[in-house]
């Protein structure tokens, strides 16, 4: 396992992530056309939303927005891109359960690898890496399935059936979800997401690609 230093209140960084605070019933879309109002934010890092869009730019200090779904076990999907700039990096956060202090599963895209990580009090893990599969600047979409303590990526090029990457890991049952970016420079364009989507996967279900 990797251990990485977490990029909370240090220079070139910016996260955003769900923790227990507002409360979304499943299934829950937001192409972020009526803005950010429900999701919680801290820092400086820049995010933009349009329709069907959100787009993020790196601050000197990290950035948080807030959703939580009202089930332990559910599939996130949504539509990213790897960026190509050396040490830039983001993804998708889940079973986050502290914002404070970064307690939380995330699953990062690098234009070298996708990997997934297990955050404990700011300190992440690395519980999986894969080889790449994405080209840099181009979107895909991307889901993550959590059950119990089952996790599966499903990317496209990794396996549209068969995930790309899948652990099992008992760290947390439950918690928000969010998205993150980050690394090294500020206001730089580090990241954009299309529509989210969570759905309830209680009886095996997830939403195809």
């Amino acid at each position: 396992m990797i251990s990485q230093k977490l990029f909370l209140g240090l220079a070139a960084a910016t996260l955003v992530v769900a923790v227990p605070r507002e409360t979304a019933n499943l299934p829950f879309t937001d192409d972020y056309s009526k803005g950010l109002y429900h999701w919680t934010k801290f820092g400086n890092g820049t995010w933009d939303s349009h329709q069907n869009l959100l787009e993020g730019r790196l601050g000197d200090t990290s950035t948080w927005l807030t959703i939580t779904p009202n089930r332990d076990d559910y599939t996130i999907s949504t539509t990213t891109s790897a960026i190509n700039y050396p040490g830039v990096s983001n993804g998708i956060v889940f079973r986050a359960s502290d914002g404070n202090k970064a307690n939380f599963y995330s699953v990062g895209l690098h234009v070298e690898y996708v990997e997934i990580h297990v955050w404990k009090d700011g300190k992440a893990e690395t519980l999986k890496r894969s080889a790449p599969v994405i080209r840099p600047g181009l979107e895909v979409p991307i889901s993550v399935e959590v059950a119990g303590s089952n996790i599966k990526v499903f990317l496209p090029g990794g396996g549209d059936i068969e995930p790309l990457l899948e652990v099992n890991d008992e760290t947390y049952d439950k918690g928000g979800v969010g998205f993150f970016i980050q690394g090294e420079g500020e206001n730089f364009f580090a990241g954009i997401f299309r529509t989210i989507s969570i759905s309830d996967n209680h009886h095996d279900e997830r939403m195809e690609l």
